[in-house]
């Protein structure tokens, strides 16, 4: 008998896999570019229009 998270885990996955495209879900899952880059030269801060960022 399955649980209410392991049901509500594949409603979530079901709704996710009808919006987006088998690469976004695994670039989510799976995240590539993530840290400091070694040796950087430049930096920069952004702010969004409404100043919460």
């Amino acid at each position: 008998m399955a649980s209410e998270f392991d049901e509500l885990e594949e409603y979530v996955t079901a709704e996710m896999r009808s919006t987006y495209t088998d690469t976004v879900i695994d670039h989510a899952m799976n995240p590539r570019n993530v840290g400091s880059i070694p040796n950087a030269d430049g930096f920069a801060r952004v702010t969004g229009p409404c100043g919460d960022t």
